[in-house]
């Protein structure tokens, strides 16, 4: 199943797009996603798998790289970009929702009355 020798139309040819879409869908639909990685990583083109969260935290470029922090028991993404001679720090913690409230929307220019009606309508939460 693929391709193969198939004569394609032009990758910017739009009107063929709706057919090629149909034809890669049900292509793609032959292998699971772990066969098509196993496939995929092998060869040199531009391929990740879509990961879920708990998967992205485990896969091997990630775990090398160094993407995903810890902080305060939570795993997260990192800071980024990376620099080899800057490296980069997580001044603090996971934030709870409405922890911030206040100081967000005050650094974007919004007064204290408006942020208590905001409050008091249930717009936004605070702690």
């Amino acid at each position: 199943v693929g391709l193969g020798d198939a004569n394609l139309p032009a990758q910017t040819d739009r009107d063929n797009w709706p057919m090629m879409r149909e034809k890669l869908a049900g292509i793609f639909k032959t292998k699971t996603r772990n066969e098509w990685t196993e496939i995929m990583e092998q060869k040199d083109i531009c391929f990740a798998p879509v990961l879920r969260p708990s998967e992205a935290i485990k896969h091997h470029q990630n775990v090398h790289r160094g993407s995903f922090i810890n902080l305060d028991d939570v795993p997260q993404p990192g800071p980024a970009p990376k620099f080899v001679r800057t490296p980069t720090e997580t001044s603090r913690g996971c934030a709870h929702a409405g922890e911030h409230t206040e100081e967000a929307l005050a650094d974007w220019g919004f007064g204290g009355e408006e942020i208590a009606a905001l409050a008091e309508t249930g717009a936004v939460r605070q702690r």
